[in-house]
């Protein structure tokens, strides 16, 4: 008896986890997911800017974030939106060598 019941509350531990109650059969509700900017743009300033992860490529991201709380922008945007939100205020990032040299157009 004694065991029946200690599994029974290891169970119950474990419900987080998705396990369905014993006694009632539901599921846990999970609250709804927060929008948020979308992954890896961090590596998407420091590429498109030329820059390396420090304070100043730190300092564009909390910028988006800071406007994102704000309301004044959307969540899930595609990369391209938030760049050029940076460019208004940061300008644009510098020419790649292969742009400078004027190769990058392509096959001619």
């Amino acid at each position: 008896m004694a065991a029946a019941r200690a599994r029974r509350e290891e169970g119950k531990q474990t419900k987080a986890g998705g396990a369905a109650d014993t006694q009632t059969g539901e599921r846990p509700v999970r609250p709804p997911k927060q929008l948020e900017l979308p992954g890896g743009l961090f590596v998407q300033i420091c590429v498109h800017f030329g820059l390396k992860p420090g304070p100043r490529s730190f300092g564009m991201l909390q910028e988006l974030k800071e406007s994102f709380e704000r309301g004044e922008m959307e969540a899930q945007l595609p990369y391209t939106y938030y760049l050029g939100v940076l460019e208004e205020t940061h300008g644009s990032p510098p020419p790649r060598p292969v742009e400078a040299m004027g190769l990058g157009s392509g096959v001619q």
